[in-house]
Parts: C-alpha cells; sequence; structure tokens
C-alpha cells in the first residue's frame, strides 16, 4: 500500500531568509541519529511486499 507524500512546502521572501539564516547559524553543529521506532517491523513489511509483488509478476 503505497503512502501519500506531502507537497514541498514553499517559502516566502521572509520565511526563506529566516530559514537560511537558521541554516548557516546551525551548519557546524553535529547531530545525533533520530530513532527509528518499530524499524524491525517496517523492513519486515517491505520484504514480504517486495516478494508478494514478484511472485505476483513472475
Amino acid at each position: 500500500m503505497a503512502k501519500l507524500i506531502k507537497p514541498t512546502p514553499k517559502l516566502d521572501k521572509h520565511s526563506s531568509r529566516l530559514f537560511l539564516k537558521q541554516v548557516a547559524e546551525n551548519i557546524e553543529k553535529k547531530t545525533r541519529a533520530i530513532p527509528t521506532p518499530n524499524i524491525d517491523n517496517t523492513i519486515r513489511s517491505i520484504m514480504c511486499d517486495a516478494l508478494r509483488n514478484k511472485k505476483r509478476n513472475s
């Protein structure tokens, strides 16, 4: 089952300047990895779907 993808937000002139300012200020800051809950279930679901589609197409 496909998941909907949200459209890319469009920034106005003011928002764009604020965004670029934040990027410039934080470009050197290190970040940590974002935890992915249920990653094992997600991978299992993707693999099962891929196998199911492979069987249908064969």
